[in-house]
């Protein structure tokens, strides 16, 4: 809920930016408080995840003992939480890129994942049970660096898009 409230107010600060005039030392601050709002948002999502996440994988094998999983079961749960977790962060910043008007630079970074998420997860359903959801992990890392590129790159240009967008 909170995330939810912490992309509202970017969008709002977004539409707020843009309506104003486009001189240098606008695009300038609105850079400044774009990167702000990704820098809070981002910080506190992150850190609510990460707080989430661990108290999980600390109680993995309790939760694995109420639910009868194996202790090669038990291990790639918390495979799988590590991959939840980026995923999560991952999205959240697709969702940035998309804000950003870079649908191409989302879709590079979905396509990616799907990529390297069925290759590594075809390569390690056959081999032993142990590397099954690395995957996962791998893919939701990779596209998470990708999609972060974008949104540095998209912050970079965002004075010269500004700049040709009023034109």
């Amino acid at each position: 809920m909170h995330g939810k409230r912490q992309i509202s107010d970017f969008i709002q600060k977004q539409n707020a930016s843009f309506g104003l005039l486009k001189t240098a030392d606008t695009i300038r601050r609105i850079k400044a408080e774009l990167t702000r709002a990704f820098s809070s948002g981002f910080g506190q999502l992150s850190s609510v995840q990460t707080v989430i996440t661990l108290i999980l994988i600390y109680h993995t094998t309790s939760i694995g003992e109420i639910l009868n999983f194996s202790p090669p079961e038990i291990a790639s749960f918390r495979v799988a939480l590590v991959g939840s977790f980026l995923l999560v962060i991952f999205i959240a910043i697709l969702s940035v890129l998309l804000f950003l008007d870079d649908a191409k630079g989302a879709m590079l970074a979905a396509l990616a994942f799907a990529a390297i998420n069925t290759l590594l997860t075809v390569v390690t359903l056959y081999s032993f049970q142990s590397w099954q959801g690395f995957g996962f992990v791998v893919a939701s890392g990779a596209a998470l660096l990708i999609a972060v590129f974008r949104v540095k790159l998209r912050l970079t240009r965002l004075d010269f898009q500004a700049g040709f967008s009023s034109k």
